[in-house]
């Protein structure tokens, strides 16, 4: 009887295999790089929660991919470097949507299944990678499902924790789950197959007020606890309150910009960043991250609040073919690796205020958070 660590292996070898026959037909596509996410190669015992997304959020070519010293340091596309996940995993659990899904597992005293690698597994429905799940090449889901549905039948976890309303509904309907059922709309819904029960949130990339954290995690809670054998409706009685209290904070929302105290933000940056850049009017702030890299923040209250990140020496380019390769690699990071962030006229990459959270100390405590992130992504190796 073969070890759940040696039949990761072999499905890993197979799977990278065909992996890479795909990646090769489709190598001139920006979507054709392919990584699993946290290590598989720890896992020596079933794991009871695998956290799933459609796929990753970040882009390239598979010729540029194992060119990448990051990669070939670990001996990609070799199957057994497949398996030790994504070389950016550690990083990758320092950002908004990963730090929330640990907090709604906080919240229904489920945290300690994600304390260590070796417990769980996160990974996609498939390897390959897109700037947005949008961009999904047709026909890719079809052809690479099946091997994460070998990948779930030999972990065999207890819940299958699917970020967002498409990875649920794909893996419902390639499972034939047939009891989809809904607990409180796309906030939590739930099904069984096999020895598993398949849950679908909100992706944690998008804004959680604590209520909605506090809900989903007790609902998880329940569900775990059950093992899967609770009904919906015992589910929404013994959440009763806590759909209140997230309904009325829902209601209670304006959907209008916040303002924040910059002074105290510039305070809690002077700590962090290498330059404090300046004042401008009432409303922005800037800062450099570091010396070695011309990379600067802007932090502002107009147009509903923002920051927003660009080169810091150049008058009137910031964008284009110009980047020289480490300036490439960290715009594309900003706008893939991290959360919310988009292009916008002559920034690298934006974020709303709003996206932070809806309050003033939400705000102020994820910006300098996350602003540590990127000055340790852009120092790194320093």
């Amino acid at each position: 009887m073969h070890t759940i660590k040696e039949e990761i292996r072999a499905w890993g070898e197979r799977a990278v295999e065909r992996y890479i026959e795909i990646a090769k037909t489709f190598e001139t596509e920006n979507g054709s790089a392919f990584y699993t996410q946290s290590p598989l190669d720890v896992i020596e015992d079933n794991p009871d929660l695998v956290i799933m997304g459609i796929n990753p959020g970040s882009t390239g070519p598979f010729a540029e991919q194992i060119m990448n010293p990051n990669w070939q340091r670990i001996g990609f596309p070799k199957f057994e470097a497949f398996l030790k996940g994504n070389v950016a995993w550690e990083s990758t659990k320092k950002v908004s949507f990963w730090t929330r899904i640990c907090s709604i597992l906080n919240s229904g005293g489920l945290g300690h299944l994600v304390s260590d690698d070796k417990n769980f597994v996160c990974t996609n429905i498939t390897p390959f990678g897109t700037k947005k799940e949008k961009y999904l090449r047709s026909g890719l889901m079809r052809d690479t499902v099946q091997l994460s549905m070998d990948l779930l039948e030999i972990l065999k976890p207890e819940i299958v924790l699917c970020l967002g309303d498409r990875p649920f509904n794909e893996l419902c309907r390639i499972s034939g789950a047939t009891d989809k059922t809904s607990v409180y709309g796309s906030v939590f819904s739930y099904a069984h197959h096999g020895g598993y029960v398949i849950v679908g949130i909100h992706h944690p990339s998008s804004f959680y007020t604590n209520e909605q954290i506090n809900l989903v995690g007790r609902c998880l809670q329940l569900v775990f606890s059950h093992h899967g054998k609770i009904t919906a409706d015992e589910i929404r009685k013994e959440t009763s309150d806590s759909y209140q209290a997230y309904l009325s904070r829902k209601q209670s929302s304006t959907g209008k910009g916040i303002r924040v105290d910059l002074d105290k933000v510039t305070e809690l940056l002077k700590n962090i960043c290498y330059k404090y850049k300046g004042k401008e009017g009432d409303s922005t702030y800037r800062f450099r991250f570091c010396d070695s890299h011309p990379i600067a923040i802007t932090i502002t209250n107009s147009q509903r609040g923002y920051i927003g990140i660009r080169h810091d020496e150049r008058k009137d380019s910031y964008q284009g073919e110009e980047f020289n390769p480490d300036e490439k690699q960290i715009r594309e990071w900003l706008l893939n690796g991290l959360e919310d962030y988009k292009e916008e006229n002559h920034w690298w990459a934006t974020k709303q205020f709003s996206k932070f959270g809806d309050n003033e100390e939400t705000i102020i405590h994820a910006i300098v958070e996350e602003c540590k992130v990127i000055k340790e992504y852009i120092t790194k190796g320093e």
